[in-house]
């Protein structure tokens, strides 16, 4: 949760709002932000933990905020979407990995983030991502 949080002050100090979003999705991917998901429910979250989660997701909260007062980001898109496309991107692929593989994840990525921009019209199917159902995956069962 603290490199998350690092990642979205970085982001938040670009200038440009697009950049500042591209910059820590890249970042968060890089780092395998999702690369726990798989953990969800099977540690006990610590209070510690769960502070630092909410405090990344209100500085989340504020660089999407800012890329959408810009009017980059489609209106449709959650913070929830973005979450699970850097979940999508963090996961390494099985076995060891191929030559090349990094490069093809990055084209792969910015063919992802390109969907989030403004200028895509066509609506998304089905409704946003429910950040509760996200939240209920890490209460310890």
């Amino acid at each position: 949760m603290e490199r998350l949080a690092e990642a979205t002050r970085a982001g938040l100090v670009i200038d440009d709002p697009w950049h500042g979003l591209v910059h820590y999705v890249q970042q968060c991917a890089r780092f395998g932000f999702g690369a726990l998901a798989p953990l969800a429910g099977t540690v006990e979250v610590t209070p510690q933990m769960r502070q630092a989660g909410e405090q990344a997701q209100h500085l989340v909260d504020k660089l999407i905020a800012r890329v959408r007062n810009a009017g980059v980001l489609r209106i449709d898109v959650a913070s929830m979407d973005i979450f699970l496309l850097i979940r999508q991107f963090s996961r390494p692929a099985p076995g060891p990995s191929a030559p090349g593989e990094e490069e093809m994840r990055s084209r792969l990525l910015a063919i992802a983030l390109d969907g989030l921009k403004a200028h895509n019209t066509e609506p998304l199917p089905g409704e946003p991502p429910d950040p509760r159902h996200y939240r209920a995956l890490w209460n310890t069962r």
